[in-house]
C-alpha cells in the first residue's frame, strides 16, 4: 500500500469555513421534510466513515504504519470522505482509470456534472433508502399513535367515555410496536448505510442476533435517544408558550410567521447537531458490535459487502473463549450472560418507551399536527418546523 496516493488534509483556514458552510446548509435543509431526506443521507455517509475509522483504529494496521486513508483505498466499495461529507460537490478521491467513451467534449461535461452534483446524488440516494426503510418499520407504531390520539380527543369531546379504553389500548400497542422496532432499527440502518445495500436493513436474522448479543452497547443508545429527544420535544412545543408573551400582542400575521421562521431556523441549529450526534453514537455502537461478532465467528458469512471486505483486511486475531477448556465455568458464564442480557434488553426497552412517551407528553402540553406523530425528528427525519394553518402563507 506504500505506492498508493492519499489525499492530503485541508488547511485549517480552508476547513473551518467549509465546515461552517456545511453546517448552515444542513440547518436550512432541516426546515422542510423533502430536504431533510438529504440530511439523513449526509449523516449516513458520515456514519460509514465513523464505522470504518473505528475499525481501523482497533486493528494492528495502526501499529504497522498504515494510515486510515491507505486502508480505505484498499476497499473497492468504500468512498468515504476525509471529513464531513459535502452537500453538492463530490469529495476528492483517488484517481480512477475512466476513459472518455462519448467524445472529449461530452466526457468533459459529464465529468463536470459528476463532480459538481456527485455528493448531492449520494445524499439523495442514501437519504431516500434510509428514510424509507426506517419509515416502513416505524409506520405501524406511529400510525397507531395518531389513531389513539384522534380517538381519545373525539371520545373526550363527544363524551363517549364507554369507549375510552379503545384509544388507550391503541396507544399502548403502538408504543409496544415502536419499542420492538427500535430494538432492531438502529443497527439495521447503520448496516444499510455502511454496506450501501438496502437488503442489509432487512437481514432480520443477523440484525436481531447482532442486537441481542450486544445488548450492553444498545442500552446507552436508547438512553441517549431518550435524553436528547426530550430536549427536541421542548424545542417543538416552546413557540406556543413563548407566543403567549405580551410582546406578541401587536404582531400581525406576517410578523408572527416571520418570527416562527426565525425560531425554527434557530431550532434547526440545535436539531442538526443533535441528530448527527445520536446517529454517530449508533455508528460507534455498531462498530463495536460487528467487530465483536467478527472476531468471535470469523469469517462471519452473514456480514455483507463492505463489512466483510473491511473486517477481513484489518488482520484481527480471533477471540478465544476464556473458558474453552473448562466446561463447568463455560456453562455458568453462559447462564449468567443470558440473565445479564435479559436485564439489559429490559432496560433498553424502558429507554425506548421513554422516547415514545415523550411525544405523548409533548402533545398534552400543546397540540401538534398528525405529521408530528408519524415523524420522530431523531429517528426518521430531522424536521420539526410546523406553521399553524392560520399563519401559513
Amino acid at each position: 500500500m506504500s505506492g498508493e496516493r492519499t489525499i492530503s488534509p485541508r488547511r485549517w483556514f480552508v476547513a473551518v469555513p467549509l465546515l461552517a458552510w456545511k453546517y448552515l446548509v444542513g440547518v436550512l435543509f432541516c426546515q422542510h421534510p423533502v430536504t431533510a431526506v438529504m440530511v439523513v443521507g449526509w449523516t449516513g455517509r458520515l456514519m460509514q466513515r465513523r464505522v470504518l475509522r473505528s475499525w481501523w483504529q482497533k486493528s494492528p494496521l495502526v501499529g504497522q504504519g498504515v494510515s486510515y486513508e491507505q486502508f480505505v483505498a484498499t476497499l473497492p466499495e468504500a468512498h468515504t470522505p476525509q471529513g464531513f461529507p459535502n452537500w453538492f460537490w463530490r469529495e476528492p478521491r483517488l484517481p480512477d482509470s475512466q476513459t472518455p467513451s462519448q467524445g472529449v467534449a461530452g466526457w468533459a461535461v459529464s465529468r463536470f456534472l459528476h463532480r459538481a452534483l456527485g455528493s448531492l446524488a449520494d445524499n439523495i440516494r442514501q437519504g431516500c433508502t434510509g428514510a424509507l426503510s426506517i419509515f416502513l418499520f416505524t409506520l405501524p407504531a406511529t400510525s397507531l399513535w395518531l389513531c389513539a390520539w384522534v380517538l381519545g380527543w373525539n371520545i373526550s369531546f363527544f363524551k363517549l367515555y364507554e369507549q375510552s379504553e379503545l384509544g388507550v389500548s391503541l396507544g399502548l400497542f403502538g408504543i409496544l410496536l415502536f419499542v420492538l422496532a427500535m430494538l432492531y432499527v438502529p443497527l439495521a440502518h447503520t448496516r444499510q448505510v455502511v454496506t450501501g445495500q438496502w437488503r442489509a436493513f432487512f437481514d432480520f436474522r443477523f440484525n436481531w442476533r447482532l442486537a441481542r448479543c450486544n445488548a450492553a452497547v444498545m442500552l446507552p443508545v436508547a438512553l441517549v435517544f431518550a435524553v436528547l429527544s426530550l430536549a427536541i420535544m421542548i424545542l417543538r412545543i416552546a413557540p406556543y408558550y413563548i407566543g403567549t408573551s405580551p410582546h406578541f400582542e401587536g404582531f400581525s400575521v406576517e410578523q408572527l410567521r416571520q418570527w416562527l421562521d426565525r425560531y425554527h431556523l434557530a431550532a434547526g441549529a440545535v436539531l442538526l447537531p443533535t441528530y448527527v450526534f445520536v446517529w454517530l453514537f449508533v455508528a460507534k455502537a455498531y462498530a463495536r458490535a460487528a467487530l465483536a461478532q467478527y472476531t468471535a465467528h470469523a469469517p462471519c458469512p452473514s456480514l455483507r459487502g463492505l463489512e466483510r471486505e473491511a473486517l477481513a483486511r484489518l488482520q484481527l486475531p480471533p477471540r478465544e473463549s476464556r473458558f474453552a477448556n473448562r466446561p463447568i465455568l463455560r456453562t455458568t458464564s453462559r447462564t449468567c450472560g443470558r440473565a445479564v442480557t435479559l436485564a439489559l434488553v429490559v432496560l433498553t426497552c424502558l429507554g425506548w418507551f421513554a422516547v415514545a412517551a415523550e411525544l405523548f407528553v409533548a402533545q398534552f402540553f400543546n397540540y401538534m399536527p398528525g405529521t408530528a406523530w408519524l415523524n420522530h425528528p431523531l429517528v426518521l427525519l430531522p424536521w420539526i418546523k410546523d406553521i399553524p394553518p392560520g399563519l401559513a402563507p
